[in-house]
């Protein structure tokens, strides 16, 4: 073998390690990529979900009596009202 032969191996296999080790690093890449991508699928997925809901309650009808409820959850009473704060059996 002569001395060209053997160098123009030499720096094939080099081109070769080298591309495979761009491939395979590509690949992780495209891989973490992917599973990235399904992560938000799922968060936007969830995301509609909750826009659903919440677009549902803006487009009901809000009665008096729902109104009423809400305002007793956060603390509110009616102004003709007693309020007993800790009073027990």
């Amino acid at each position: 073998m002569t001395l060209k032969s053997v160098l123009t191996k030499i720096i094939l296999s080099a081109a070769i390690i080298y591309l495979l080790y761009i491939f395979i690093g590509l690949q992780i890449q495209i891989n973490e990529k992917k599973q990235l991508n399904s992560e938000l699928d799922v968060q936007i997925s969830s995301k509609q979900t909750e826009k659903e809901k919440l677009q549902s309650i803006v487009d009901a009808e809000v009665d008096a009596e729902y109104i009423e409820s809400i305002a007793r959850e956060l603390g509110y009473v009616n102004p003709d009202e007693k309020v007993y704060d800790g009073i027990t059996n």
